[in-house]
C-alpha cells in the first residue's frame, strides 16, 4: 500500500537522522558539530518519531515516547537552535506543552489509521 509505504520510508529516514546525531554526539571532531548533533539533529528526529507515531495512528506509542524523561530532556535542547530551525523548537515545544493538539494535527494530516477515521481523539 502506498500509504503504509509512504510512512516506512518517514520512519527509515527518521532512524537515519536520530543515528546521525547519536553518532556525531559521540564521534564529533568538534565541539560545534557535537552540539549541533545533540541541540537540533537528536531533538529533529525525535519530533519525527512523534509525527511518525501519529500518522500511524498509535496513541499508546506516542504517550510512552512522552512519558520517557530522557525523550524529554532531548525535546527541550531544541530550545538552543531556536534561531537556525525554529520549526524544530517549535514541534517541540508543541509536543511537550500540547501533547493532544499535536497527536490530532498529526494524525488528521497523516496517512496512518487516523486518516481513515479510527481514531477519534487519542488517550493521553
Amino acid at each position: 500500500d502506498t500509504c503504509e509505504k509512504k510512512l516506512r520510508r518517514y520512519r527509515d529516514h527518521t532512524g537515519g537522522i536520530l543515528r546521525a546525531g547519536e553518532y556525531l554526539s559521540q564521534h564529533a571532531p568538534s565541539e560545534r558539530v557535537k552540539s549541533l548533533a545533540e541541540n537540533l539533529l537528536l531533538p529533529e528526529g525525535t519530533v519525527r518519531r512523534f509525527t511518525a507515531l501519529a500518522r500511524a495512528g498509535d496513541a499508546d506509542g506516542f504517550k510512552a515516547l512522552l512519558s520517557d524523561g530522557a525523550v524529554r530532556q532531548i525535546l527541550r535542547r531544541s530550545r538552543r537552535t531556536f534561531f537556525q530551525r525554529p520549526e524544530v523548537f517549535l514541534k517541540a515545544f508543541a509536543i511537550l506543552h500540547f501533547p493532544r493538539l499535536y497527536y490530532r494535527m498529526r494524525i488528521s494530516r497523516g496517512n496512518g489509521a487516523g486518516s481513515q477515521g479510527r481514531i477519534s481523539s487519542p488517550p493521553l
